[in-house]
């Protein structure tokens, strides 16, 4: 994609190139990465991958204190993934490989992101002139795993640049969800798997040198006929949100944000 006139990504990236464990650091700023240019935000805003090749990351996964999914258990990882370039010194070209014995606060976003198991990740980007795109599968749990269910997911990245000083990221997945084979059993054949739809964007714009403005919208959809305990009944679900960001860096080594 085109460097922006203003250094609006490289500053940015000068304040999260100080760690590397990319959800530790996230929940550590709020639990929320949609604001923050970050290199492990890939996964979620996969336009940005082109922007982030060539590094390699293992983490021991992050726990939650209240016991869920399962006391004593991981919330997400222990995982590893690799985020590298092709195609010389152009860098035309992407790829992200991530594999996570659990994927909770890894995912899409899904309202039962809690009941997922191990996940596979894998992502293709084009760099070109006008923007980056970003093809993702993703595969997580599985139907005879009695810890929840299984996801199948498609999904497509594109950043680009909408200005002299403002870059854009729009994202989205259609997930297909199975429920566990215990479950699936007692549903009519026609009723056995689930939707997911996710859909989001974000704006980053360049104000000054030290100060951006950060805009935030996501819709997500999910539709099945069981419940989050197995039950066989209904449970559609909606949520959108809508945000805003004031990111001032003072320096490279600080950053300050504010959100609604």
């Amino acid at each position: 994609m085109p460097r922006l006139q203003v250094c609006i990504l490289a500053a940015l990236l000068a304040v999260a190139s100080l760690a590397s464990a990319a959800t530790p650091r996230v929940q550590a700023l709020g639990g929320d990465g949609a604001y923050l240019e970050d290199a492990g935000n890939v996964l979620r805003w996969s336009g940005s991958l082109a922007d982030h090749a060539g590094r390699a990351t293992v983490g021991t996964g992050t726990f939650d204190g209240n016991g869920y999914p399962r006391e004593d258990e991981t919330l997400s990882g222990p995982w590893a993934g690799v985020q590298y370039a092709l195609g010389g010194e152009k860098r035309p070209f992407a790829g992200a490989l991530y594999l996570m014995s659990r994927s909770s606060d890894q995912g899409d976003g899904s309202f039962g992101a809690g009941l997922q198991a191990g996940a596979f990740h894998a992502l293709v980007a084009m760099n070109g002139e006008i923007a980056a795109v970003t093809a993702s599968w993703r595969r997580a749990g599985a139907a005879d795993d009695d810890r929840g269910e299984a996801r199948e997911e498609i999904g497509l990245g594109v950043r680009f640049d909408v200005g002299p000083g403002a870059y854009m990221d729009v994202a989205g997945e259609i997930t297909q969800v199975m429920p566990r084979d215990a479950v699936r059993d007692t549903l009519p054949e026609d009723e056995n798997t689930g939707v997911c739809y996710s859909l989001r964007t974000r704006m980053f714009v360049g104000l000054s040198e030290s100060l951006v403005l950060v805009a935030v919208a996501s819709a997500d959809t999910e539709d099945r006929h069981w419940g989050l305990g197995g039950t066989a009944s209904p449970w559609p679900t909606r949520h959108l949100r809508l945000g805003a960001a004031l990111t001032w860096l003072p320096d490279p080594d600080r950053l300050v944000l504010v959100s609604v």
